[in-house]
């Protein structure tokens, strides 16, 4: 016997690289298919979470709407009431200096 008898085949040697390269190209296959099924389902998660956020957006947004409007509705009414405590004010004002006038001297 010579050295190299316990080397294999060429042919088989080639018949277990092939086999190997199969092997390693199923588990690719299959570690693909893993990712798509991992990248679904963290894609559903972030639309869950985002759908959960944009409900909250809306809802936060639309108190800050409602709270804007009643504050403005007190800011008029307020200015209402100050408006109508300053043309008094020069009612009576021109009522003093006219009774002033009239008085006497």
């Amino acid at each position: 016997m010579d050295e190299h008898s316990n080397d294999l085949d060429p042919r088989e040697a080639r018949g277990e690289i092939a086999s190997h390269l199969k092997g390693s190209l199923r588990t690719l296959s299959t570690l693909r298919d893993e990712v798509r099924v991992v990248i679904h389902l963290a894609s559903l998660e972030a639309r869950k979470r985002w759908a959960a956020l944009s409900a909250q957006l809306d809802r936060t947004e639309h108190e800050a709407k409602q709270r804007a409007d009643d504050v403005a509705a007190r800011a008029v009414d307020e200015a209402i009431v100050a408006l109508d405590a300053f043309r008094r004010a020069i009612v009576e004002a021109r009522e003093k200096r006219s009774a002033a006038k009239k008085r006497p001297s």
